[in-house]
This record gives structure tokens, sequence and C-alpha cells, in this order.
């Protein structure tokens, strides 16, 4: 399983990179991005707020999903591990918001898209969380899905510049 998952990110990687080298992906693929964001919506919205984990994976990643964290070597790969790092974060977060930042086509069947959260946590003492990911999007027989996932939280990683 986990080799078949590997192999799944290292293709998609390759993928990205290639497309990259093809030429650069166009920003303004408005339609794409609009139809990833109401994925996102739909996810972290009603998905989200009914608690039920095994729900979220189904209907938002791939059977054969790579999760990673930037703080963490470990690898959540497939539906049964990505289910119980979810059920954990619907656990300590119970609702977020999720903003596609950018999003880029890699051909027809396939994208990438940065997106930011903010998590906010059970405790509602805690501030709310601020994180990032890099999502790997696929386009299946029951539509687009989540093939890779890289997340980070904020603040470890900015940089004093301004991307502008």
């Amino acid at each position: 399983m986990f080799i078949r998952a590997f192999r799944t990110a290292f293709y998609l990687v390759c993928f990205a990179v290639g497309a990259a080298f093809a030429g650069s992906a166009s920003a303004s693929d408005a339609t794409l991005h609009q139809t990833l964001q109401g994925k996102l919506d739909q996810a972290y919205g009603p998905i989200w707020a009914t608690g039920d984990a095994a729900k979220f994976v189904s209907e938002f990643l791939t059977d054969d999903v790579v999760i990673t964290a930037s703080d963490s070597p470990t690898v959540w790969a497939g539906n049964a591990q990505s289910t119980k790092l979810i059920a954990e974060l619907i656990a300590a977060y119970p609702r977020i918001t999720a903003t596609a930042v950018w999003t880029a086509p890699l051909g027809s069947e396939a994208a990438y898209q940065f997106v930011v959260f903010q998590l906010m946590p059970a405790d509602e003492k805690e501030a709310p969380v601020t994180a990032k990911s890099l999502y790997v999007w696929v386009k299946t027989a029951n539509g687009w899905r989540v093939a890779a996932d890289h997340y980070s939280y904020v603040g470890m990683d900015t940089p004093a510049i301004d991307a502008k």
C-alpha cells in the first residue's frame, strides 16, 4: 500500500515538474479555480461539520492519497491512514475555512493548488490557527479529488519579503 501511494506521489511530482518546464500554467483559469474552490467549500463546510472523517475522505480524497506535514516525517497513505488523521483534525479543529490562493491546471485531468486555512480549535479559549496546503488534484470518475497534500502551519516559513 505504501509503495503504491509513494509511486503515485512520485508520478504526480514528475508530472508537475514536466508541466512546469513545458510552460507556465495559466493563473487566469477562473473556471478551474472556482470549481476546486467549490470542492473546498463543500469538503470543509457541510462535510467537515458532520464530524465524519470517513465521509470526508471518501468524497474529497483519492483512494491512494498521500498526505505529509512539514513538521513530521510521517506519511499518511491511503484511505485508512487518512481517515485516522482526518478524525484527529476534526476533533482538534471542528470548524475550518479553506481559501484557494493559487490554482493551475496540469493538463485536463490534474491541477495543483495552494490553499490557506483558518482552523478554529475545539477549545474556544485558543486562538485560531492558520495553515497552508499544496494540493495535487486529479479528475476521477467521481469528479475532482485530492491525490496529494503537503500541509504546514503558517509562521514557520514566512519570509520577510513581499512577493509583489
